[in-house]
């Protein structure tokens, strides 16, 4: 008893008891400043979301905005097809016509050479020729080339028996000519079915 009264009075306990006033100290310190310490980190995590949540509105706000464009593009982009499709669409139409009209320029170039070749021969052949092109055509022709069966030109008077032939026309008369003589050529021309019928026929 007295050994263990002698140690509870000597210097060991007495810093056992210095070190725990020191910690009993110190927890009050830390008591007294954790309401403090507690709402510094609440306003911390306050911050944080805060910016997060704009962050967050930011993304959302341009994730609208890029939504918006591609929408926009993908119509023009839709219009812009639908117009390229209804355009080749057309040329093709287009292409057909004239493909169409080319066939029929060249039935009808091959029946006037037929019938050419019928009242007026080679020589008529020859000025109907897709090289004479269609505004020398008209001037190539003369009367000679569609002469009548008896020899007489278009429209002219038959020569009296021993009289001397009239002099070709000239100038204004040679030109008139030779518009009554594409006249006459076109009369031809829508006449060449029927008298070639008949002359296989006879």
């Amino acid at each position: 008893a007295q050994v263990a009264e002698h140690a509870a009075s000597g210097p060991a306990s007495k810093q056992f008891a210095a070190v725990v006033r020191r910690l009993r100290a110190e927890q009050q310190q830390v008591v007294a400043e954790l309401p403090m310490v507690v709402a510094d980190a609440t306003e911390h995590a306050r911050r944080r979301l805060e910016k997060q949540r704009a962050r967050t509105a930011g993304s959302e706000e341009r994730a609208a905005e890029l939504l918006k464009a591609a929408s926009f593009l993908e119509t023009h982009v839709n219009a812009a097809r639908d117009e390229q499709e209804a355009m080749a669409q057309a040329f093709e139409q287009d292409r057909a016509r004239l493909s169409e009209r080319i066939r029929a320029l060249e039935a009808e170039n091959a029946s006037l050479r037929v019938t050419a070749r019928q009242f007026g021969g080679s020589e008529a052949v020859r000025k109907l020729s897709p090289s004479k092109g269609p505004s020398l055509r008209a001037s190539a022709l003369s009367d000679d080339d569609y002469a009548r069966p008896d020899g007489s030109a278009p429209d002219a008077p038959k020569a009296a028996a021993g009289a001397m032939p009239p002099p070709p026309p000239t100038g204004y008369a040679a030109r008139h000519a030779a518009a009554r003589a594409a006249d006459s050529s076109a009369a031809s021309a829508s006449a060449a079915p029927v008298f070639a019928t008949a002359q296989r026929a006879a």
